[in-house]
């Protein structure tokens, strides 16, 4: 693979994991989850929302990309446990993506044609067809990233840190989707670790082309 490839790969990882970190920043600060006063509705019609979205649609429509540009770093270097999780998680990176393009720019749609859908009660998570992608994208990612980082410990490409992170972090990144509580873990753990990777790239090092 060529350098200049290898260092837009890197820099690529590094802005997505920017973004994933400036994204949930955002959200703790401009979501008020605590608020019994404030509806759904009410946040996703506010213009803060396109705020705190498009950082987060932005990084998950980069993110599988940078997956396979992880992967090929190590390619051949990685376990057969590894390239499943380089799989599973590139299938929930992809189905992630859609998920937050939705809720990024179809949601303020819903909320002026149909608010109902849109509020605490998540009937629109109900629906089967919106239910057949979120859920399986973020557990695809937990189990995936988990996987692939901890396969990427073993590779040795990378420091074993930045393996290290990629794990836990990738697992806590796919379980905040169904338990925010974990966010926090996700914000220090798995951008960074793009960041860092992404660097490593940049610099051409740290990776056996």
């Amino acid at each position: 693979m060529g350098t200049q490839l290898i260092r837009w790969d890197g820099m690529i990882s590094m802005v997505t994991g920017g973004l994933l970190v400036v994204w949930w920043i955002l959200v703790a600060t401009l979501f008020p989850t605590l608020d019994p006063t404030v509806g759904m509705v009410d946040i996703v019609g506010e213009s803060t929302w396109l705020a705190f979205s498009v950082p987060g649609a932005v990084a998950a429509i980069l993110l599988p990309g940078v997956i396979v540009s992880l992967y090929m770093a190590q390619k051949g270097m990685v376990s057969k446990a590894g390239q499943v999780g380089f799989y599973l998680s590139l299938l929930g990176s992809v189905m992630f993506a859609w998920v937050q393009i939705e809720q990024t720019f179809v949601w303020p749609r819903i909320v002026e044609e149909a608010p109902n859908l849109v509020d605490y009660s998540f009937p629109l998570l109900g629906n089967n067809q919106f239910d057949f992608i979120y859920w399986p994208a973020h557990l695809l990612l937990a189990v995936g990233l988990f996987l692939f980082g901890q396969a990427t410990v073993k590779a040795g490409v990378f420091p074993r840190w930045t393996g290290h992170l990629l794990w836990f972090g990738g697992l806590t990144f796919g379980i905040s989707g169904i338990v925010l509580g974990l966010r926090f873990l996700s914000i220090i753990t798995f951008g960074p670790a793009l960041i860092w990777m992404g660097f490593l790239q940049w610099r051409d090092r740290g990776a056996a082309y």
